[in-house]
């Protein structure tokens, strides 16, 4: 449904007469929705350029940046259309954005075709607030207006901030990354000025033992083989960079023999403790089996015992039974009658 009712080209002429409120809503929801994106945002952009001279300026830029965000329609006709008449619109009411959002816009929308003019706008606008910005902001701002070129207004001011922040003797410079980021930005796009490399090789030199690998290779790439911008002081930042790249290597080497010692007496210090846990087990099976050995010995000879009482018992045996019947038979009654010999005798002789 959405898409019969925005693709047709009269749909156009409808959606521009939409409240901007809700277009604004519309391109919100296509940033979680891709078929709302795919379908709706490309129409939209056409839309609100026909009528975005009576725009607002903070919907203006809302409108811009919620296009450029899109991988969809960032470089779509319509979103095109709208970044060349948004330049238009903001010349004359730029003032009345604020900073956060000028810088938002010349970053994000710059770099994109037909970007250029809103660039333009903005970075006057912040050049004419450059003193307002922390440092922070300002190496975002030269690499998003570095793209209108050397001879711009726009690039010659934040130039003129650069060397008057890298030559402040107050606190707070910017980090040594930070200026050799800067190096390898201008360097392809303002070679020849020498005040603002003359003023980023002091606070370099100063602060050559604060640098990162990052850093290291920002200067590598903004002076290749020593080559690229020449200005006073070159030749002695680039050797200093060199003995302070060859002491790094050295401390690193130092540190890596030092770590390989300390591994090594730990291993000798595990291998000892190995080998004192190995014969405290030794020392401990030891004991354990000579316990048993005894315990087992006292039991032999307490079987050995048994079976020599077992033996002695056996041999009294036949003895106690000799004993015994001769008790019984001296133990036994007389009953008056006389053995059987006397009574075969009368039998045979009856007289």
């Amino acid at each position: 449904a959405l898409e019969t009712r925005i693709k047709p080209p009269i749909a156009g002429l409808g959606l521009a007469k939409v409240p901007v409120a809700d277009l604004l809503r519309l391109a919100e929801v296509a940033q979680k929705s891709p078929i709302v994106e795919d379908l709706a945002l490309d129409a939209l952009a056409g839309a609100a350029s026909l009528a975005l001279k009576a725009w607002q300026p903070g919907d203006v830029i809302a409108l811009a940046l919620l296009l450029a965000s899109s991988k969809v329609a960032k470089s779509s006709i319509g979103s095109q259309e709208v970044y060349a008449q948004a330049a238009e619109v903001l010349a004359a009411k730029v003032s009345e954005l604020a900073t956060d959002k000028l810088l938002e816009a010349a970053k994000a929308i710059g770099p994109l075709e037909r970007g250029t003019g809103l660039l333009e706008v903005a970075g006057k606008e912040l050049v004419s607030r450059i003193k307002e910005l922390d440092q922070a902001s300002l190496l975002p701002l030269t690499e998003a207006v570095l793209l209108l070129g050397a001879e711009s207004e726009v690039v010659q001011g934040v130039l003129t901030q650069w060397v008057e922040v890298l030559g402040s003797k107050e606190k707070g410079l910017p980090k040594a990354d930070q200026v050799a980021r800067l190096a390898e930005l201008l360097s392809p796009v303002v070679p020849n000025n020498e005040r603002v490399f003359q003023a980023i090789g002091e606070v370099l030199k100063q602060n050559l033992r604060h640098l990162t690998s990052a850093g290291k290779a920002s200067l590598e790439a903004a002076f290749p083989k020593g080559e690229g911008p020449d200005f006073p002081g070159k030749d002695s930042l680039l050797k200093a960079l060199a003995s302070s790249s060859s002491s790094s290597r050295r401390r690193s080497r130092s540190r890596d023999r030092e770590r390989g010692r300390g591994t090594a007496a730990a291993d000798d210090g595990d291998r000892t403790a190995e080998r004192r846990s190995a014969t405290e087990r030794e020392a401990t099976t030891s004991d354990r089996d000579r316990r048993r050995e005894e315990r087992d010995r006292d039991r032999d000879r307490d079987r050995d015992r048994d079976r020599e009482r077992d033996r002695e018992r056996d041999r009294d045996r036949p003895d106690e039974r000799r004993e015994k019947a001769s008790s019984r038979h001296a133990e036994a009654p007389d009953d008056g009658r006389k053995p059987d010999g006397d009574r075969d005798h009368r039998r045979r002789d009856p007289g």
